[in-house]
């Protein structure tokens, strides 16, 4: 709980996180990723003894085929919280996961968590232990359950550690992949933003695992019955240099047989960022809609009329929206819901005029300071 509030970045905070509890909990490897809470996309992961190959393996069995402990269904489940010993009643081999991979790798028993903070999750939590080892216990799981909301919440504001650094923030990229996951073609801006992900990348090592997630939707999307109701192939991610990254995965029509897709991937833009951010700063539901329409510039009074609440009930948001996000006005929170999060500082840690000139060029929204009463101006 402690390191929860310690203000450790994301890779320091579950790298100390998974260390702690291996002495309560051991555990001889684990995956640790943070997800994008809107579509449950895998962003990046601290891994340790899982090769890189299984990759491919562990996703397709979490999108595309029945088995116990989905990350997904531990979302919605109440305690968040399981072992595949408990989920099968002590019979590993019904899980094809267990089949398929996990003996393979000389793996057993593995205790998974969804980190919900609120009705967000943050990230995602699995332990294996070797097949000679005992597999993990109901006390094992019943440590484990009260930590969820607290790791959830130090995933949550790790997000927030930071700013952005110098420079521009890069071009759009296109990394072309076949449906058996080998790399097409991938194209230089493409392999800086690949390289900037948690880790690293090369040509000569696999996918991500945020690029095999985002595939493995898609694949389930194509495969379902009923595909509207999925998420889409698409996530939100912050790369090691403090940048926001978006990438979506889609279909290409024609080309040779078995198919070809395309991972788009380019800086983050207010329209995708800024609910993340907001979300992160722990707003309630009408907090981050009053939030978001300070963002694009709404009054007071438009903002009464927007939501059917009154004037009153508005500024009571804004005192509890200060409160959570550390700011007094409502300049302050554009800065530091928006500009704090996309433009870089020069070196006396204010917003250089390069950077206003940046982030206008991206699209969004910055204070006119002729205006009155802290009106904000699209850009």
């Amino acid at each position: 709980m402690r390191i929860s509030h310690a203000g450790l970045d994301p890779f320091a905070f579950r790298t100390e996180v998974a260390a702690r509890i291996d002495k309560v909990v051991p555990h001889d490897t684990y995956w640790f990723p943070t997800v994008d809470p809107a579509t449950l996309l895998v962003t990046g992961a601290v891994v340790r003894n899982i090769p890189e190959w299984a990759a491919p393996y562990f996703f397709e069995n979490e999108f595309l085929r029945p088995d116990y402990n989905k990350f997904t269904d531990l979302v919605a489940d109440p305690s968040h919280v399981n072992s595949l010993f408990e989920a099968t009643g002590g019979d590993l081999v019904r899980s094809e996961r267990y089949r398929g991979l996990l003996a393979d790798l000389g793996l057993g028993d593995d205790l998974r968590m969804a980190l919900i903070d609120g009705s967000a999750c943050w990230g995602y939590l699995c332990f294996h232990r070797e097949r000679t080892s005992v597999g993990f216990s109901a006390d094992d799981t019943s440590f484990l359950k009260p930590l969820v909301r607290h790791l959830a919440s130090g995933l949550r504001t790790a997000l927030l550690r930071g700013g952005v650094p110098e420079g521009n923030p890069g071009e759009p990229g296109v990394l072309l992949i076949a449906d058996d996951l080998s790399i097409v073609g991938v194209d230089a801006a493409a392999h800086r933003w690949l390289d900037e992900l948690e880790g690293g990348w090369s040509t000569d090592e696999g996918l991500p695992d945020s690029v095999c997630a985002a595939v493995a939707r898609l694949w389930a999307i194509e495969r379902s019955d009923a595909p509207e109701v999925l998420p889409p192939p698409s996530a939100r991610a912050r790369t090691r240099a403090g940048r926001w990254l978006t990438f979506r995965v889609s279909r290409l029509s024609g080309g040779p047989p078995g198919g070809r897709m395309a991972v788009v991937m380019e800086p983050g833009g207010t329209v995708d960022i800024a609910p993340l951010i907001v979300e992160a700063y722990g707003l309630s539901v009408r907090e981050r809609e009053v939030a978001m329409l300070v963002l694009h510039g709404y009054s007071t009074k438009q903002i009464s009329a927007q939501l059917h609440i009154s004037e009153n009930t508005v500024q009571d948001h804004m005192k509890a929206i200060f409160d959570k996000t550390g700011v007094r006005s409502r300049r302050d929170l554009v800065a530091q819901l928006s500009i704090r999060h996309y433009a870089p500082r020069d070196a006396f840690g204010s917003y250089s005029p390069r950077s206003r000139e940046t982030f206008e060029t991206h699209g969004a929204w910055y204070y006119d300071d002729t205006t009155p009463n802290d009106r904000i101006e699209p850009a």
